[in-house]
């Protein structure tokens, strides 16, 4: 993955989230496309791009090629839309001397992605005071 928005190109090779990041969404693109396209889009891409500066456009050109299917929507949520998520978090004490306390997402949706799955959860926990 090659980042298109550099602030700081010096300290480029010392970002580990580029790193980590990278490597955690080319997992999540194997498994999306199959074992078997992802393989024949990695071999495509080595050789279409032998000895040339390639960015990320090409290797994403080189899997649509292969599974014949649009992932600009993988591409834009992972790697071309920079952003982390919001939460709000509440917490309420109720009369059994319990804290709940409960996490939501503020982001704005992106009506122009398409994530393929919705992914929902809700966190509760509950913890119990004593008062000494």
């Amino acid at each position: 993955m090659v980042t298109q928005n550099i602030n700081d190109p010096i300290n480029l090779p010392n970002d580990n989230d580029n790193h980590y990041k990278g490597s955690l969404v080319l997992r999540m693109l194997q498994k999306e496309i199959g074992e078997s396209d992802w393989w024949k889009s990695v071999q495509l891409f080595v050789k279409s791009n032998a000895n040339k500066q390639i960015n990320t456009k090409d290797f994403q050109q080189a899997i649509e090629q292969t599974t014949g299917k649009s992932y600009q929507w993988f591409f834009d949520q992972w790697i071309y839309k920079m952003g982390m998520p919001k939460f709000k978090v509440t917490k309420q004490y109720n009369t059994s001397k319990r804290i709940e306390i409960n996490c939501k997402s503020n982001s704005n949706k992106d009506s122009s992605m398409n994530m393929g799955r919705q992914i929902s959860f809700k966190v509760k926990w509950i913890l119990k005071l004593i008062i000494i």
